[in-house]
């Protein structure tokens, strides 16, 4: 596969993410034809790519602690990209749900009653006003603090688990003297748009 073929299909990933299809065949259906990927990519190389992508040696796993092992080299990579680009003085932390319906997750699957995709992985992430997601925390129980790549004091990891990760969360501020962040989704109570 070439890297060409590699950033068109994780584009169409994040292009997936903003239109509302119910399943992946519509963007290539007749009726539902979408150009924006369609004209990119045929639905047959989508899925290939799809169905033999990998991150991490399979033989690999059994060794790590990481439960988000196979999918860690990009969400390593990604969100170190996310921060170098520039911040709002006012940002806002929230949990996040990437919604996934499958029962191969284990308790990695989370139930959150008050999100609208209720179950999925559970992400806590560090945002701008204008909704640029700057940091992400995938959540795995007490090892979710060893995969991210700041470092808690013994102080701070006697915390609470909400207090550990906005306290992660915060770490990676650029400006932290010229910085206000608040927590579960602060925008949203008071009128401002993340979009």
């Amino acid at each position: 596969m070439s890297e060409e073929g590699l950033r068109v299909f994780l584009g169409l990933i994040v292009y997936m993410g903003l239109v509302l299809l119910l399943i992946t065949v519509d963007l290539w259906a007749m009726k539902t034809r979408i150009p924006q990927a369609a004209d990119f990519m045929s639905m047959n190389c989508f899925n290939s790519i799809r169905s033999s992508l990998h991150f991490n040696k399979n033989d690999q796993a059994a060794a790590s602690q990481d439960r988000f092992f196979k999918v860690r080299v990009p969400f390593t990579n990604v969100p170190r990209e996310f921060l170098k680009i520039p911040e709002t003085r006012i940002q806002s932390t929230d949990e996040v749900i990437v919604a996934y319906k499958g029962t191969r997750a284990g308790n990695l699957r989370q139930y959150v009653p008050k999100k609208p995709d209720k179950w999925g992985y559970k992400l806590f992430c560090r945002y701008s006003v204008d909704g640029f997601v700057h940091d992400i925390l995938m959540y795995q129980g007490e090892k979710t603090f060893m995969s991210h790549h700041t470092l808690l004091s013994e102080e701070q990891k006697a915390m609470s688990v909400t207090s550990k990760f906005a306290v992660t969360l915060v770490k990676t501020i650029k400006h932290p003297s010229h910085s206000a962040v608040y927590a579960d989704n602060y925008f949203t109570s008071i009128g401002l748009s993340r979009t």
